[in-house]
Order: C-alpha cells, then sequence, then structure tokens
C-alpha cells in the first residue's frame, strides 16, 4: 500500500464510529447490516472491531484465527513510536505502508443464516445454524486482536492515554491512510466511557453514529458523548467536521401511547445540543428522525444472523429498510439538520430533473456557459446527481476549463465505485494536457472497471501512440473494434498507426472501412489521402481532399496536404491556392507558410519565399527546415552570408539531418570553400545523406568534386558505389 495524508484528494473514503452509551441496543448488528448494504453496493468497506474488552464482530464472519487484529496494531505501534525518527506523520505512514496488511482480514464473508420462508409480511421462520456464508459479499476486518493466551496480556498492558501523550496524530493519521483506500470505515466502539471509546469518537472519525435505545441512561449519555467529542472536535488542529448521527434503537411497531413522548425527549435534547455547539440559528430534526431509526423486531434478537443478506430494503415491514434508510442518510454527507423529509426531497428531485433536462438540450445546442448553470442548480437540488456531474464535466471541457471539467468528474468517482465513463473522461483531459503517463493510468482504469468498453480502448490507443507504443496501440485499436465492430473511429485509428509503421495497404483498408461505416467521416477522407500520396497514387489523393473539404469546408489540414500533392503534380497555382486557404482558415499555420514558400522558389519568386519562410520561423522558431528552405533562397540569390546564418540556425536546432549538412556544403561550395564543402558533406553521407538524389538534383556543385581523388576517397570510405554515382552525373 502507497499512503499519502497531505492530499485530502487522495483520500475518497469516510471514518464512520458507531458508538452507544450502554450495550444491548443494536449498535454492532446496526453496523454489520449497514456495511453489507454498502458492500452490495460495490463500495469497498473495512470494519474495525475497537470494542475490546468484549469484541463481536469476528462472530459475524468468516475469519482466519491466525491473523492478527486493533490489539496487535496498538502494540507495535506503541513499540515504532518510541523510536524518535518515527514518531511523526511520515513515520506513522512509513508504519502504514510496511505493515498495517498484516492487521486486515481481506475480503471475510459474512455469515448466511437459513431461512426457511418469509414474505412481504416479515420472515416467518429463521434458522441460525450459521452453515454457511454469503460469498456474494464481503468486507475487510480488522478484529480486535488475535485471540490466543496473550491477547488479555497485550490489552492490559496497552496505555492509552501514554500512547495518546507521545504520538497525539496517530489515530487521526490512521483514519486518513484507511480513507485512501476504502469508501468507508466503520469503526465498533466501546460502550461507555473508556480511553478506547475518546479515541474512536473524538480523534478517528468524520462521522459519529450514536446508537440509544429509549431511556434516559441512554439518551443522557449520549448526548453528553456527543457534546465532548464536538467540544475536542473545534478545540483541535483536526480540520475535518465531526457530523453526528444519532439512531435510536429497538423502536416498537405498535400504536404506544408513549412512544411519541421519549421521540420528543430525545429530538428536543439533540436540537437544543447542534443549536448550541454548531451555532445555529434554528436546528429541525424531524425529517432526520422519521428516516434514522431501527425498529425492533424479536426474532433478529437472537444469535448474530445478518437480515440485510436476505431481507428486502424496499419493504417497511423489514429491519433492513430501516437499516437501508440510515445508509442513504450517510451517503447524503450533509448534517442531520439539514436532512429534509421524503416529499420535500421527492420535489427538489423532480426540479432538479427539469435542471437537467434544460442542460442537456443547451449543451447539444453548443450553449455551453448556460448548459453549465442548468447543471449547477440540479447539482444544488440533489447533490449526489452524478449525470449533472458529469455533464458539466463535458460542457467545462467544451469551453476549455479542464481542471474544473476533472474536479466534477472526480465528484463522479467519488458518488460512484464503477465511474468507468469518468476515469475515462479524465484520461482525455489529460491527454489534452499533454499529461500522457497520467491519461494512461485513467483510462487503464477504466477498462479495469469496464472490460468490455470499446471507447476506453480506442482512447488508450491514442495514448500509446502518441507514447509511440505503436503495436500496443494497434492492439488496443482492435480490441475497440472487436467489441464494436462497426467503430469508425478505431478503424481510423488504427489506419493512421499503421501508416506510421509503413503498413500503406492495411491503413488504406481500415480509413476505407471507416468510410464505409460513416460516409461523412472527413478525417478518415484526408487520411486515406495522407497514403495514397505516400503510395504516389496523387490522383486519388487528390480526390480524398476534396472530399474531405467538401465535408469540413473549414478543413485547414486537407487543403495543406492537397497544396503538397498539386506542388507535386507541378500545379503551382492549385497549391498557392490550397496553402492560401490554409492560412486564412489558420492563421498561425507555420507548416502551410513553409510550404508556399517552397512553390515560391520553384517559381524564382524568391523574395516572396523570404516572406514566407521568416513568418514560418515567426510562428515556429524552432523550425529547422524553414531555416534550411530560407538559407536555400539566400544561395540562389547569391547572398552567401545570409544563407550560411540560416544553415547555422538550422544546424543548432537540428544537428543530426544529413540535408541540412548537406545544405551548408553547398553554400561553402559556392563561397570557393572546398575544406567546409568537405568536411560538411561528410557530416552529412555519414547520417545517411542521399548522394544519388544529392548527384542527381545539384550537378553543378557535385560535377566540380566528382571526380577528385578526395570525394572518391569520401565516397568509398562510406561504402558508396563509385560506378553508380559518376553513371548518374553523365
Amino acid at each position: 500500500m502507497e499512503y499519502n495524508t497531505k492530499n485530502s484528494a487522495n483520500r475518497n473514503g469516510q471514518t464512520i464510529t458507531y458508538y452507544s452509551y450502554k450495550g444491548g441496543v443494536g449498535r454492532s448488528m446496526a453496523l454489520v447490516n449497514i456495511a453489507c448494504l454498502a458492500a452490495k453496493e460495490q463500495k469497498k468497506v473495512l470494519l474495525i472491531d475497537c470494542d475490546l474488552e468484549a469484541p463481536g464482530l469476528h462472530q459475524f464472519f468468516q475469519t482466519n484465527e491466525e491473523t492478527q487484529g486493533f490489539v496487535d496494531l496498538i502494540s507495535d505501534i506503541n513499540d515504532w513510536i518510541d523510536k524518535e525518527e518515527n514518531n511523526n506523520e511520515e513515520g506513522y505512514c512509513r508504519f502504514m505502508a510496511g505493515q498495517l496488511e498484516k492487521y486486515i482480514s481481506k475480503n471475510v464473508n459474512p455469515i448466511a443464516a437459513n431461512t426457511t420462508s418469509f414474505n412481504d409480511n416479515g420472515p416467518n421462520t429463521i434458522s441460525n445454524s450459521n452453515s454457511g456464508f454469503d460469498t456474494a459479499v464481503s468486507v475487510d476486518l480488522i478484529k480486535a486482536g488475535k485471540f490466543d493466551s496473550d491477547y488479555s496480556k497485550k490489552l492490559g498492558a496497552i496505555n492509552w492515554l501514554d500512547i495518546y501523550k507521545k504520538a497525539p496524530a496517530f489515530f487521526r493519521t490512521f483514519a486518513y491512510c484507511l480513507e485512501k483506500d476504502y469508501d468507508y470505515i466503520f469503526v465498533d466502539a466501546r460502550t461507555g466511557l473508556a480511553d478506547t471509546s475518546g479515541i474512536c469518537t473524538m480523534l478517528m472519525p468524520q462521522k459519529l453514529v450514536l446508537v440509544f435505545a429509549l431511556n434516559n441512561q441512554n439518551i443522557n449519555g449520549v448526548v453528553d458523548v456527543a457534546g465532548q467529542a464536538i467540544d475536542y472536535r473545534f478545540d483541535s488542529n483536526d480540520y475535518r467536521r465531526l457530523d453526528i448521527y444519532p439512531l435510536p434503537s429497538r423502536i416498537e411497531n405498535s400504536a404506544n401511547p408513549y412512544l411519541q413522548k421519549w421521540i420528543d425527549n430525545y429530538k428536543g435534547k439533540f436540537e437544543i445540543l447542534f443549536k448550541e455547539k454548531y451555532k445555529l440559528d434554528e436546528c429541525r430534526l424531524s425529517p432526520y428522525f422519521d428516516r434514522s431509526f431501527i425498529q425492533y423486531y424479536a426474532i433478529h434478537a437472537y444469535g448474530e444472523n445478518i437480515p440485510a443478506l436476505y431481507e428486502s430494503a424496499a419493504s417497511s415491514n423489514f429491519i433492513t429498510y430501516n437499516y437501508n434508510n440510515f445508509l442513504t442518510v450517510l451517503k447524503k454527507n450533509i448534517p442531520s439538520w439539514e436532512v429534509i423529509s421524503v416529499e420535500e426531497e421527492l420535489a427538489k428531485e423532480r426540479q432538479a430533473n427539469d435542471h437537467f433536462r434544460k442542460g442537456l438540450d443547451l449543451f447539444y445546442k453548443k450553449e455551453f456557459t448556460n448548459s453549465i448553470a442548468e447543471y449547477t442548480n440540479a447539482i444544488n437540488l440533489k447533490q449526489d446527481y452524478t449525470d449533472a456531474y458529469f455533464n458539466r464535466g463535458l460542457s467545462y471541457e467544451a469551453i476549455i476549463k479542464y481542471e474544473e471539467a476533472i474536479i466534477d468528474y472526480t465528484k463522479v468517482i467519488e458518488l460512484e465505485n464503477n465511474a468507468a465513463d469518468a476515469y475515462s473522461a479524465i484520461g482525455g483531459v489529460k491527454l489534452t494536457l499533454g499529461k500522457k503517463e497520467e491519461a494512461l493510468c485513467f483510462y487503464n482504469k477504466a477498462i479495469e472497471l469496464k472490460p468490455n468498453f470499446a471507447e476506453a480502448y480506442n482512447n488508450r490507443g491514442l495514448v500509446k501512440n502518441e507514447l509511440d507504443k505503436n503495436e500496443e496501440a494497434l492492439a488496443d485499436y482492435t480490441k475497440a473494434i472487436e467489441l464494436k465492430p462497426d467503430y469508425a473511429d478505431a478503424y481510423n485509428n488504427r489506419g493512421l498507426v499503421k501508416n506510421q509503421l509503413g503498413k500503406n495497404e492495411e491503413a488504406l483498408a481500415d480509413y476505407t472501412k471507416a468510410i464505409e461505416l460513416k460516409p461523412d467521416y472527413a478525417d478518415a477522407y484526408n487520411n486515406r489521402g495522407v497514403v495514397n500520396n505516400s503510395l504516389k497514387k496523387y490522383e486519388k489523393a487528390l480526390v480524398d481532399y476534396g472530399k474531405a473539404i467538401a465535408l469540413k469546408q473549414d478543413y485547414a489540414l486537407a487543403y495543406y496536404n492537397r497544396g503538397i500533392v498539386n506542388d507535386k503534380l507541378k500545379k503551382y497555382e492549385e497549391a498557392f491556392v490550397d496553402y492560401n486557404k490554409a492560412i486564412e482558415l489558420k492563421p498561425n499555420y507555420s507548416f502551410a507558410y513553409n510550404n508556399r514558400g517552397i512553390v515560391n522558389d520553384k517559381i524564382k519568386k524568391y523574395k516572396e519565399a523570404i516572406v514566407d519562410y521568416s513568418k514560418a520561423i515567426e510562428l515556429k522558431p524552432d523550425y529547422a527546415i524553414a531555416y534550411n528552405n530560407r538559407a536555400y533562397v539566400y544561395r540562389e540569390m547569391k547572398n552567401y552570408d545570409m544563407a550560411l546564418s540560416d544553415s547555422e540556425n538550422s544546424l543548432l536546432i537540428e544537428s543530426n539531418s544529413p540535408d541540412n549538412w548537406a545544405t551548408k556544403a553547398q553554400i561553402l561550395s559556392d563561397m570557393a570553400n572546398d575544406e567546409g564543402f568537405y568536411e560538411n558533406i561528410e557530416k552529412a553521407i555519414s547520417l545517411g545523406l542521399d548522394i544519388n538524389k544529392e548527384i542527381n538534383d545539384l550537378p553543378g556543385i557535385m560535377n566540380r568534386y566528382i571526380d577528385q581523388s578526395r570525394f572518391k576517397e569520401l565516397l568509398k570510405k562510406y561504402n558508396v558505389d563509385l560506378n553508380k554515382q559518376q553513371s548518374l552525373v553523365g
């Protein structure tokens, strides 16, 4: 495990302590059932048994008796913090990273009680034979300890106050570390006012659940503990808010005339407490307590059965209905006094859905700022509205507010355990920002959560292509096509990689398939034009570029590419028109300026060529080719000093280019500097200069040297066929 307590963004989980002042109120049973309901929702759940004098959580689960637990952990940490270099937050993190795993029972399954029959009116008979385990549900568990002969000795030797004095930040750091890896950490605290109870209620949790029965001992006890916990949190340097959730238990399901009096009793006491401690103008807990209570069912008073495993959570005739209602309250992440009635919540949900639909309509109209406002209205009304967060993220992306988009996608991940789409969306933003390795991690996670996620495979292929992992990119595109045979984008992207790998015919087939699947696919036409150009099928390339432009009239790249083909076909006027259009559409298009300069050079408009190359260099100061091309023009104009300066600039930027060295050699030859010519032409040849082409293209220069013995020795040194070269000069 890797732990980081510095950055709260790395922690998605919550530490929630379940406490009761007196025993026998159903605290542990409530904790276990709510934990199993959360696990059913694919949440990652850890239970910690801190009721060390009377441990019981392990009785609900299939555990390994040899696994150590909380007592063993505290005993070991006590030894650890005795060393000065370990007694700090970083030291605690090192302990967690190196040793925490050995105290955790991983993926334990709960006891599955045998039911013979049950219906909507409740269970008729139940057998607690504990003959099996529900393998469909699992949680992680830190038991109270390893229950051997040393357990009592280890427990008795722990001085909780001494540990707190030595390491006051340990228990908070312990919770922080766990919150990085778990959605919920449920802590079962000891009853009463013991030292461990204070640790569990004051130091560790973000939420404190107070389970109590309807008598003054229970009610006054939990109210006092709540007040102490709130006071401690406000007086400490712990920045986290502590939310208190009272949970009345063993409530009769009958028309008892005394019940309402007791409800008014505990409701009133908590309202007074919260108003005083949290400085509230008003505190209304009726909606909260209407949802948050545990009814009493005699049938569940025996054994360690877990009704959440087999009862319906939708029927109010089951105790699981109460547990599920309370889990729903916890998931809202709001204080108990902000909980609203079911009727108010339904009305808010309807309003939220209306805003969401308006946002969606505005998004499709590309009114992104307005769509963001509507999605925000929806979220304000329904704070767990994952679709609204996701779509607002898309809107932020559309107006290039990438950080805001990431925040919204991250919120979706916090709210949904299997948010593969949100991981993929963050991957897309990271790729746009050039953070390729981070993008790869997010796409990997999306695919892990959703193995048939064709779009994530396609997008991961884009990243791998950017990272020059072309074979892996091909595999991802092929997988995307396998999962989604009509995926035109994946065919197009696979064509791009095949083209890069020189597999031109295969690339051509992929682009053609993409066009077949998506006849208005301008990018695929453009890309197919690039391959046809490479294969010297120039007329076909022109047709493809023309189609791309017809489909997408502002397609600067297609105009640019068509200009290249027209140039090759010596259709200079057409090339001019295309490069001009590309520049009109994309005024900072340095490549188009460079290529227009090439055409000007060919038709001997040297001044215009100089202007174009200069603009290309202005837009792209590291543009070695443009410097090299401008050097050629200055050479044609016999301005050798400027030519040499440009040539040297091109070499400063790109010294591994044989063409750049050859250009300098030619300029020095024009300047009658034969020694400079030989020095630079040898460098060009050593880097792979095509001498055949050089002699054919520049016979005026090369004929000056071809018969010289020094030139022949140079060619021989690099294994060039002299006879072949000489025959080319003619």
